[in-house]
């Protein structure tokens, strides 16, 4: 990065521009991705609620499984940033009227799961705290 102080404006913009590349990436394999993160959405609930196998003789193995799982959250962030610049990428985008928008998508999805939850946890005696 410092070496490109070094270079005039024109250098910089042209070697900028050898590295730039639109990358397409099918709907099918969006899919695959997804699904491989839900599962290991699953999978990194369900290993934090097995008591000792962090501790157990087979710990190694569990550690292992538990940070090959942690892709999942960056994963389902960068495809959510794909699919919303593949699908803005054509069109003037008003900030505003986007964000008031997905706030109106997201903000009731997640009062309801927000509700659900403390239910579940209210009513279930093993979850109270």
């Amino acid at each position: 990065m410092l070496f490109l102080c070094y270079l005039s404006k024109n250098a910089a913009a042209n070697f900028g521009s050898l590295f730039v590349q639109k990358v397409f990436i099918s709907l099918q394999k969006c899919n695959f991705i997804k699904g491989l993160a839900i599962l290991a959405v699953i999978l990194v609930h369900v290993l934090s609620y097995l008591p000792g196998i962090y501790t157990g003789p087979r710990q190694f193995f569990f550690i292992s499984l538990d940070q090959l799982t942690r892709f999942c959250l960056p994963a389902f962030f960068i495809l959510s940033g794909y699919g919303l610049a593949s699908k803005y990428t054509q069109q003037q985008i008003n900030y505003f009227k986007f964000l008031k928008e997905r706030v109106a998508k997201l903000l009731p999805l997640y009062l309801i799961w927000s509700l659900v939850s403390i239910l579940v946890i209210k009513s279930v005696p093993i979850c109270q705290f």
